[in-house]
Order: C-alpha cells, then sequence, then structure tokens
C-alpha cells in the first residue's frame, strides 16, 4: 500500500465500500495464520509497560510528534484500522502510517491529533470507562460521561459487521485472516479513550503495544437523514 495521501470520492450509497488493504498479503507469520491448534483470545492483564506505552502515545500526542507516533507505536506490518464517518456512513481504512494532513478541508487523524491539550496534569490514567453520549435534540445529553484519559477493556467496534457487508456486495474481499485480525483487536487490546476527540487501541505485538485501531466513529454524532416519500 502507497503511503502516499490518496482521495476516493465516491456517491453516499457506496460510501461503506471504501476501506484499506486486505491482510492476505501481509506475512505475519503466527499472529495472523492459527494453525490446528485453536488460537487463544486472550487478554493480558493491565501492566506497567502498557500504561508506560500509554503514557508515552499520549505525549508524543501533546507534541504533535506524528512522525514518532508512527515509527514507534504502529508497527510496520499489523498496522492500523481508521474508522470514520462520510455523510454519515460508517466506513474504514487500513494504513501503515497516520498521514500528517495540514489542510482542513476533511477532518483527519492527523487533525485531532493537533487539537491535544498541552497541559500535563490532565493526563492521569484512570483505569475504567467513560462513555460518549449523542443527542441531536439537547445538548445537556451530549458529550463524555466522564473526561479525562481512560484505559480499559471495553473494545467493542463494528469492524468486523462492515467487512462481513462489504464482502457481500465484493465477495471475499476479505479473508479468514483479516477477522481473525479484528478479533485480536477487540480480544487481546485495549481501548484507549482522551477526551474529548481521541480514541485508539493499543495491541500487543511481537512483545510491545502498538496502536492497531483509531475510532474517529464514536465522537461523530452525524446521522442519516430520512428521505421524504413522494406523494404520488
Amino acid at each position: 500500500m502507497s503511503n502516499n495521501i490518496f482521495r476516493i470520492v465516491l456517491p453516499a450509497l457506496f460510501a461503506f465500500v471504501i476501506t484499506g488493504c486486505s491482510v492476505k498479503d501481509m506475512d505475519l507469520g503466527k499472529i495472523l495464520e492459527p494453525k490446528e491448534k485453536k488460537f487463544e483470545y486472550k487478554r493480558e492483564l493491565i501492566s506497567e509497560d502498557l500504561t508506560i506505552r500509554v503514557n508515552e502515545i499520549v505525549d508524543a500526542m501533546k507534541k504533535n510528534d506524528i512522525e514518532l507516533i508512527n515509527k514507534k507505536y504502529i508497527h510496520p506490518t499489523f498496522g492500523f484500522y481508521n474508522l470514520y464517518k462520510i455523510k454519515s456512513i460508517n466506513v474504514f481504512t487500513f494504513q501503515n502510517q497516520i498521514y500528517n494532513v495540514k489542510e482542513k478541508k476533511t477532518e483527519e487523524v492527523s487533525h485531532l491529533i493537533s487539537r491535544v491539550s498541552k497541559n500535563k496534569y490532565i493526563f492521569k490514567i484512570n483505569k475504567e470507562d467513560t462513555q460518549f453520549k449523542c443527542s441531536p435534540l439537547n445538548d445537556a445529553y451530549y458529550g463524555w460521561t466522564k473526561h479525562g484519559l481512560f484505559l480499559n477493556d471495553k473494545t467493542n467496534t463494528n469492524l468486523s459487521s462492515m467487512m462481513k457487508k462489504i464482502n457481500a456486495f465484493e465477495k471475499e474481499k476479505y479473508k479468514k485472516e483479516d477477522f481473525h485480525k479484528v478479533k485480536m483487536i477487540e480480544k487481546m487490546g485495549y481501548k484507549v479513550v482522551l477526551t474529548p476527540e481521541i480514541i485508539f487501541y493499543l495491541n500487543k505485538i511481537d512483545n510491545n503495544w502498538y496502536i492497531t485501531l483509531i475510532d474517529r466513529i464514536t465522537t461523530d454524532c452525524s446521522y442519516k437523514k430520512k428521505t421524504k416519500k413522494k406523494v404520488k
């Protein structure tokens, strides 16, 4: 997959088929190729090396050091999934790096990172969950239930269901290796939330923790407007 920034413009009707590369051509060894022995999706307990890694990544985000994040905190072959919306439709791309986009025509991961607060005193890790509420009709119910930096195992995503929908239109675009990889993220990873905009997932690969998913869907409250039926 090229590292050059590219854009694909499709009608909103087909927006959900905008995806990244399949992992079928990756050489990830035993990680993505469970053998006859049943693969155990076991999540490690929160350890000191995980919390250190979280603090390092957040510190890099505070400094807006995308180059460091790409080099040190994104696995070169495992990469990460970038989840977001196009015209209220959930889509995703697979990437090996965060693109450092400067222009403001569309919201990108780099824009979210650039807005991370530089206040070091708000970044104490809370080992609990916080939830984002979308309420387009009442601002009193909009936003996070708790604010700060959170680390937890509430790693539910819609990624596998999005892959299944794509496979319904483009048969076997995503193979069992792809779904295995997503299951690893959900069953073995941890979710990090840095309010108000940053949500990313970490998995242990090659004895270190790497960003494996960035969730921009949860905080996007856009919804598809229902079209009125024409009266005959």
